[in-house]
């Protein structure tokens, strides 16, 4: 089972940091929740409209992040809620 094809959604995601700078066009977000990051790309609202320990709900497919020898499991999303 491929696990990048299905989508997955988390309700009440707290999350304690957000960087809005991973492209030089500042338009994508990644925030980094206990478990896994999350990441929205070519959206600078989304971004713009978080403040750190917010709660989201988001809606989007399972991704591995494999930089500098690192793996961690990110989150690419396609909807999300703020509370």
């Amino acid at each position: 089972m491929d696990l990048t094809q299905s989508q997955y959604g988390f309700n009440g995601v707290e999350f304690s940091k957000k960087e809005n700078c991973l492209a030089k066009s500042k338009n994508h977000t990644k925030i980094t929740a206990k478990h896994f990051d999350i990441k929205k790309f070519n959206d600078s609202e989304y971004g713009d409209s978080l403040t750190d320990w917010d709660f989201i709900d988001v809606l989007g497919h399972i991704d591995i992040n494999d930089f500098g020898g690192k793996k961690r499991i990110q989150l690419i999303v396609e909807d999300y809620k703020i509370h």
